[in-house]
């Protein structure tokens, strides 16, 4: 998920997508551009979504959140007539700009697709070398709300590249009974938090697994007021995975098709109330891959999502205490564990196991 925080003057980003090797995009056609927005309606705060024409050398918009309601899930879907191929830079990358003048709310985007039709013969799977060129494994998540009306519900059925989280067990009887070869809900799971409301909570306690700061109070995710798990000894990590095994399996039980892991990764320095006396960035990475080992070794064959994405505004604090975790291992030191992994909530294809 992109989270998107305005300053006085409001917001701009870029997103940039890179074209699959040996693939050509249909001179003629037009393309589409999909997402998924949760903000303030267009009426209260507008956000524009503009494409760039590299032909023409300038941005061209192609909609905004017009539609949206205020802090729901929104599919939002943009026609960009004309010659798509004029999207597609000589490098092969297309981008896509984000913004709002307004500084009132943030806005979050959980799903940022462009459609684009391919030329005949060309594309993942065609020409010389294709073979070492991923053809699938890139998704998004969904995490969010999202109605139950029957379009909606065949949406997510039926579109390959979603996952959704944090939906109850009767949207996962909707979901499968509209695509029964569906596998693309994912039950919503922190790695290292729990809050008094989760279930089996009182096992949490009755481990002392609550993180202390420097303040003897617990470590606290102020945005939501969950609290971060100890998870630094292997006594802890075992206790902890009993209590996420115990956890899980009754949500499998109900027919999820795997779990969601989030706040994997390093943890956000803006998000908390104070560190843990005894935290460190590696030390802590390297605990939530022993839990991500844990549970792959108790749950054989249950498929793992995990997401490692650190907000935007904290990530050059975090790149500056650990460059060579973020700018290197991040995207694969975990991946030797067999866990599907995901940064941005984007998948990549499984390990080889």
């Amino acid at each position: 998920m992109r989270s998107a925080t305005p300053a006085k003057r409001g917001y701009q980003g870029v997103f940039t997508f890179r074209m699959p090797a040996n693939a050509r995009v249909q001179r003629g056609a037009g393309a589409t551009l999909r997402t998924s927005f949760h903000g303030q309606p267009a009426s209260t705060q507008r956000w524009t979504f503009e494409v760039r024409d590299w032909v023409a050398r300038r941005w061209i918009a192609v909609g905004g959140n017009e539609g949206a309601t205020a802090r729901v899930w929104t599919p939002l879907s943009f026609p960009i007539a004309g010659d798509a191929s004029r999207l597609v830079s000589g490098a092969g990358q297309l981008q896509v700009r984000y913004s709002t003048t307004s500084a009132a709310d943030s806005s979050d985007l959980d799903l940022l697709v462009m459609d684009l039709p391919l030329a005949s013969g060309s594309g993942p799977g065609s020409g010389a070398g294709a073979a070492d060129e991923p053809t699938s494994g890139l998704r998004s998540v969904f995490a969010g709300a999202f109605s139950s009306t029957p379009d909606q519900i065949d949406y997510v059925a039926n579109v390959a590249d979603l996952q959704i989280t944090s939906s109850g067990a009767s949207k996962v009887a909707q979901i499968h009974a509209a695509n029964p070869a569906s596998h693309n809900v994912y039950r919503y799971s922190k790695i290292a938090g729990a809050a008094p409301t989760d279930p089996h909570w009182d096992e949490v306690l009755a481990a002392d697994l609550l993180w202390p700061g420097p303040s003897g109070q617990p470590v606290t995710q102020t945005q939501f007021g969950w609290y971060w798990l100890d998870i630094t000894t292997p006594e802890k990590q075992a206790a902890w995975v009993a209590i996420l095994v115990e956890t899980l399996n009754e949500y499998l039980a109900i027919g999820y098709d795997g779990i969601y892991f989030d706040n994997v990764g390093i943890i956000d320095p803006s998000l908390i109330n104070e560190f843990p006396a005894d935290y460190t960035d590696a030390g802590y990475y390297a605990d939530v891959g022993a839990v991500l080992a844990g549970m792959r070794a108790a749950l054989p064959g249950v498929k793992f999502l995990i997401n490692s994405y650190t907000r935007w505004a904290a990530r050059r604090a975090a790149r500056a205490r650990v460059p060579a975790l973020h700018r290197r291992h991040e995207l694969r030191g975990l991946q030797h564990e067999g866990v599907d992994q995901v940064h941005g909530r984007r998948a990549l294809a499984p390990a080889a196991r």
